[in-house]
């Protein structure tokens, strides 16, 4: 599946979004502004034709009227160049297996004095503490 979007020519970074409430007074605009940003990267601003994306890149919103297809930026014109980003779709069904919580708390509490009272209170399927479990299988791993 082909998108498109813009770089930065100069930095040569993917152009990304930024969502933020107009607040609950603004009756005179949308609820939410987006806005063009360099830096990110968890969300990249894409549409799907190349005269969509130019027409963005020369033509900044008004804040009060910035919506996804219309963001709002402060980019100079001739800053932004037309990139083809190509989405590459692939399904592979995973088999995962999660750990009871009994052996998230041998191995988060190792060393602990209290791992006893919690092995006795813990439920078998129970996620405690599986952030801290995920962090130092992590650095088993390494």
């Amino acid at each position: 599946m082909k998108k498109y979007g813009l770089r930065h020519k100069k930095t040569g970074n993917i152009i990304g979004f930024d969502v933020s409430s107009n607040g609950d007074d603004a009756d005179f605009c949308g609820d939410l502004e987006y806005s063009l940003c360099e830096y990110e990267k968890e969300k990249i601003w894409m549409v799907d034709t190349p005269e969509h994306a130019t027409w963005v890149a020369e033509n900044s919103t008004e804040w009060y009227n910035a919506g996804y297809n219309t963001p709002n930026h402060n980019f100079k014109s001739g800053e932004l160049e037309v990139i083809e980003i190509e989405i590459i779709e692939s399904v592979k069904p995973l088999e995962v297996k999660l750990p009871t919580g009994k052996e998230i708390i041998e191995t988060v509490y190792a060393n602990d004095p209290q791992k006893d009272m919690l092995m006795k209170t813990v439920k078998e399927y129970s996620l405690y503490n599986y952030k801290d479990y995920l962090k130092i299988k992590e650095k088993q791993n390494a």
